[in-house]
């Protein structure tokens, strides 16, 4: 006769991640030093190029055609009159989006609380939560700018590596540079500037 045995207990939860100790960097376990940037495969980067090529393509045609109203003198590229083809020009880059501008849209905080474009979307400041002031980005929406904004590794090490006591930091790459500071109670303050 087959003998009946207790059911097996369910296994045990696994304990949840424990927190950054007092004065750490949070970003210092998401961004460490030997982590590998992350790569596209041919087709997103296939993708990449026909989207550019497109985009570059549509707002070539809509230069050519503002400057083609104005030189034919009808008025019509313009409501207030005839331009010269440098102030038609400035108008289309205008009307263009910044890097930092397409990295906030990339990442959704195009209204979030701890993300503020200034300077016509040349300058971005981020900030984070901290453990006392609850009121901004997650860790990982930084994260995510970052990344979309291709920052070099050097400067992802300075920042994740940066402790209260650091002060505010700066680094500049290609185009851009940031300063940022870091404290515990109050998170990551970091500010994003097109050169």
């Amino acid at each position: 006769m087959p003998t009946l045995r207790p059911p097996e207990p369910d296994p045990p939860e696994p304990d949840p991640p424990e927190p950054a100790p007092p004065g750490s960097n949070p970003l210092a376990h998401r961004l460490p030093p030997t982590a590998p940037r992350r790569r596209f495969g041919a087709g997103a980067l296939l993708l990449s190029a026909c989207l550019a090529v497109f985009v570059g393509l549509v707002l070539g045609s809509l230069g050519t055609l503002a400057l083609q109203g104005l030189s034919d003198g009808s008025g019509q590229g313009a409501a207030s009159g005839p331009q010269t083809s440098e102030e038609a020009a400035e108008e289309v880059e205008a009307d263009q989006s910044t890097p930092l501008e397409d990295a906030v849209s990339a990442c959704g905080l195009d209204n979030q609380s701890g993300a503020s474009l200034g300077d016509s979307g040349r300058s971005l400041h981020l900030g984070t939560e901290g453990n006392e002031d609850f009121s901004g980005l997650a860790i990982t929406d930084v994260d995510c700018v970052l990344a979309e904004l291709e920052v070099p590794d050097h400067v992802l090490n300075q920042i994740s590596s940066t402790r209260a006591l650091d002060g505010r930091l700066s680094a500049e790459w290609e185009g851009m540079s940031a300063t940022w500071s870091y404290h515990p109670s109050s998170g990551l303050d970091l500010q994003l500037v097109l050169e």
